[in-house]
């Protein structure tokens, strides 16, 4: 009550009593949403009265680090509306967004289902590997609406490429500002008057009290690089599965699989031959492997016998025969009665359990692909329709161009 007083009569206080202020403020549901009104009025004075005055501007302009902890606190209280407004009255007032920032505002986004806002972002989120932990929660962010919106292309496209975004020079002076801001438009790029929010993806504030958190389902980060957990891949499957584009999927899997060999990890196709047979998709499995071989990359041994056993385990005759000739062309070496393997000639880098290429590829407590594809599967029947959050973006971009009537009628 005593601050907002102060800011009535036209008093604000020195910048680093109001970082004070606000770090305790936005610790609280209550105190983060009192911040954010404080905020508004801090710049809609700053607005008012200091356009043109520039040392007075800078005086009284509130800084990123005072933005990022109440953007922060939009995120964990799920203010997702009010960070929307934060995020516009940072271009007003021509604060520059930081790393941190830009992590929260793609919470933000995501939050609100901007896949459109968000992927604007993208192309400045060329990085120094120093930053790939942080961004990280960028590409989970972006990865999760392309998912929503069952774009399945464009969520295959950025988990070949997140790495691509990342670059191996070193890092300069955290102090000196050795990166232009790059200017991101917030809504329609062709508005005359639009707002531009001014970023800078390499910049991080200095004692920052923020930590960037957020959930890991989709990307995880290892040895410095980027790479899609067992969940995004079901997800990936399954929305390949439901469009019928398993050419598409295999294209996917044989990137992926450069991918992770050259970071001398491997095991990944295996698995997903195995989670296929265990959902019952011979079909989908038997196309993976055709496609493989065709590709000049076929898999071993232990892929075709267990979907040879699958194939007799439900009486699938005729498929066993194809698959048996194919395994006999190939030249693999295995005892076969009526379809049946007897023993297993396997080689050591191929068909490994679960729990093996858990270890040696992911290394992390999460659920084996067959389990997410399983959960993946059910979950799908239940989630939103992508028309809701297509219809919210056409609303939004309407909106922001000042288009009532248009979006009245959407």
């Amino acid at each position: 009550m005593i601050l907002r007083l102060i800011l009535e009569k036209g008093i604000i206080p020195p910048m680093n009593v109001l970082h004070l202020l606000f770090l305790h403020m936005v610790k609280t549901e209550v105190g983060a949403c009192i911040a954010s009104n404080l905020l508004v009025q801090i710049c809609d004075y700053h607005t008012r009265f200091c356009s043109g005055k520039s040392h007075c501007a800078n005086l009284l302009k509130p800084g990123t680090t005072i933005f990022n902890l109440v953007l922060d606190s939009c995120v964990r209280f799920a203010a997702s509306l009010r960070g929307q407004q934060i995020i516009e009255l940072m271009s007003q007032t021509g604060v520059v967004a930081d790393a941190h920032s830009i992590i929260t505002i793609a919470q933000i986004h995501e939050m609100n289902g901007q896949r459109d806002e968000l992927k604007k972002f993208k192309d400045h989120a060329t990085l120094p590997v120093a930053f790939v932990s942080l961004y990280r929660l960028f590409f989970e962010c972006l990865l999760n609406l392309h998912f929503k919106f069952h774009d399945i292309d464009s969520a295959a496209e950025l988990l070949l490429g997140m790495n691509r975004f990342l670059e191996s020079h070193p890092m300069k002076d955290s102090g000196k500002d050795y990166q232009k801001p790059c200017f991101v438009p917030i809504g329609s790029q062709n508005l005359r008057n639009g707002l531009m929010i001014q970023i800078m993806p390499e910049l991080m504030q200095k004692d920052s009290a923020l930590k960037a958190e957020g959930k890991s389902d989709l990307v995880f980060c290892r040895d410095k690089k980027l790479l899609p957990s067992n969940r995004a891949l079901s997800k990936l499957i399954n929305g390949y599965k439901r469009h019928g584009k398993i050419n598409e999927l295999s294209k996917f899997l044989l990137g992926l699989k450069e991918e992770l060999d050259s970071s001398g990890q491997s095991g990944l196709l295996s698995e997903v031959i195995d989670a296929c047979i265990s959902l019952g998709w011979m079909e989908i499995a038997h196309d993976i492997l055709d496609d493989m071989e065709s590709s000049g990359n076929p898999l071993g041994s232990s892929a075709y016998e267990a979907l040879l056993t699958a194939y007799n385990e439900r009486n699938m005759c005729g498929e066993g025969n194809v698959l048996l000739k194919q395994i006999r062309k190939a030249g693999f070496v295995m005892n076969v009665v009526n379809n049946s393997v007897i023993s297993k000639n396997v080689a050591a880098s191929v068909g490994r359990s679960s729990l093996c290429i858990k270890e040696a590829y992911y290394s992390l407590c999460q659920p084996t692909l067959s389990e997410c594809l399983v959960h993946e599967v059910s979950d799908s029947e239940k989630a939103i329709s992508p028309i809701t959050f297509e219809l919210n973006s056409s609303i939004y971009f309407f909106s922001k161009a000042k288009m009532m009537g248009d979006a009245l009628n959407i």
